[in-house]
């Protein structure tokens, strides 16, 4: 680049295009990796902005479906706990349970590449979780009539409780988006800490009866 020859990138008009919180996302997804050096894109901007549209504001709005949430809500109360030992013990292949232990095992990933300034590996971990909710969903199909009402409400929890564990570890890199969404979930203030994802939090989490979705329709985060 050369301020002489005017071609630059303007911050500002980056910021105008593709809002600060895709910006952040992008320089830590492709800058955050101390080991190399990266260039600015406006191509690969638009590329993990989409990236991140797809997997997170696509995913939202899919599992909040009126559909899904009015077949979720048929089923008998349950707890992501008691949902994980029966999977753990009779179906230990089914992508509700590789969910959940993306879920679980997430925040520690994270807080490990944070703590050696690997913030690319941070996101990527959190991205990670984003393509697990995205198959487990594809997988389970919760918008077809033929799934029992116990499945879909089971893949709207789990769905909904990585996106709340999502929400809270992205709040250092997408603040804006990370608030709507955390908003969008109804999670108060004081439980978007930290501790609110660590692992015993997390466990104590899934032993309450999984809430009914009051996720407003159509919630965008983009």
């Amino acid at each position: 680049m050369s301020k002489s020859v005017g071609n630059v990138a303007d911050p500002f008009e980056a910021i105008e295009e593709f809002g600060i919180d895709a910006i952040r996302f992008y320089l830590c997804r492709v800058g955050g990796r101390f080991r190399d050096d990266t260039d600015w894109s406006r191509t690969q901007l638009d590329k993990h902005k989409r990236e991140i549209q797809s997997q997170l504001g696509n995913l939202l709005l899919r599992i909040t479906s009126p559909k899904i949430t009015a077949q979720a809500n048929l089923a008998s109360p349950s707890t992501l706990s008691s949902i994980y030992s029966q999977l753990r013990e009779n179906q230990p292949d089914s992508p509700l349970l590789a969910l959940l232990d993306a879920t679980m095992s997430m925040p520690r990933q994270m807080s490990s590449s944070m703590e050696r300034l690997e913030l690319g590996d941070a996101l990527d971990a959190i991205m990670e979780v984003l393509r697990v909710t995205n198959k487990t969903i594809t997988d389970i199909e919760p918008w077809k009539a033929t799934t029992l009402a116990a499945d879909v409400a089971a893949c709207q929890g789990a769905s909904l409780e990585s996106l709340r564990v999502v929400g809270i570890c992205l709040q250092p890199f997408m603040p804006g988006v990370a608030g709507r969404l955390l908003d969008a979930l109804g999670i108060k203030s004081e439980a978007r800490t930290w501790a609110a994802v660590e692992e015993k939090a997390i466990s104590e989490q899934w032993t309450h009866p999984i809430p009914k979705s009051e996720v407003e329709e159509a919630v965008r985060l983009f």
